[in-house]
């Protein structure tokens, strides 16, 4: 698997108990010319050394499908990867590259290969739907790429020209690149913008993965679709049979029998 790395070292000030010491980003490649990109990677201290934590989203935590409140009754909160590895060479191959790069403190991206020929490729998409009308959200799901790193909190969201992905994303002051300054609202204060932690980087990288997402959400509709048309033909047969009355075969015939004397 084709990556290039990007990182930087960040120096606290003086009294900030910050633990950060340095931003990287990600570029995954394939051979087929898609890339995607994953960034706002940090790498942190702690008192085991340097390690690397790759961006999450927040979501609220649930336990057996039920939500779990803390003691003031609000709704806990659990942090998950958003595009984590599947398993430990995945993410001790692409954590040794990040520190790599970190330590030649070089922001320019430098190419490396982890898993040997895997390609970042979709591998497996899983997207269920979801029914609220007082929300534009239409189905969530998630996407591994290579066996080896899986995409999570992907929603997709019925907008005014059409259905469209929302992938995670992280919450910003919003840069005007002309200017290289934060762009100041009328209230006088920094306007906020929204960017995804991970994206496609072109724009086949961009269709293969809104078309595949919106492809497994489809056949998923129509299964339930069809699931319920199905129940509902039964449910109107088993109304109907019950509306019949027992049938009896000699009824409305007249009893022959002869009456005389048995041999």
């Amino acid at each position: 698997m084709k990556i290039q790395v990007s990182a930087s070292r960040y120096n606290p000030p003086a009294g900030d108990t910050n633990n950060t010491r340095g931003f990287a980003s990600v570029k995954f490649q394939n051979d087929n010319g898609d890339e995607y990109m994953l960034e706002r990677i940090t790498i942190r201290e702690s008192a085991n050394g340097m390690y690397v934590s790759l961006p999450t989203v927040a979501r609220n935590a649930k336990v057996h499908g039920s939500p779990v409140y803390d003691a003031n009754g609000n709704p806990k909160k659990e942090f998950t990867e958003v595009l984590h590895p599947t398993n430990n060479a995945a993410r001790a191959e692409l954590c040794n590259a990040i520190m790599e790069r970190w330590r030649a403190n070089d922001r320019e991206y430098a190419e490396f290969n982890i898993l040997g020929d895997t390609q970042f490729e979709m591998s497996k998409i899983n997207v269920t739907p979801y029914n609220d009308p007082s929300k534009p959200i239409v189905g969530i799901g998630s996407v591994t790429f290579g066996d080896a790193f899986k995409l999570d909190s992907i929603m997709v969201k019925d907008g005014k020209n059409g259905e469209y992905l929302d992938l995670p994303s992280y919450r910003t002051k919003k840069y005007d690149p002309e200017t290289k300054q934060i762009v100041i609202g009328a209230d006088g204060q920094p306007e906020i913008d929204y960017r995804d932690l991970f994206h496609p980087n072109t724009r086949d990288a961009y269709d293969k993965l809104t078309n595949a997402v919106l492809d497994s959400l489809h056949a998923k509709q129509q299964m339930q679709e069809n699931s319920y048309t199905n129940n509902q033909q039964q449910n109107n047969y088993n109304q109907q049979s019950a509306a019949i009355p027992d049938y009896d075969p000699f009824s409305g015939f007249e009893d022959i029998t002869p009456s005389g004397p048995s041999r």
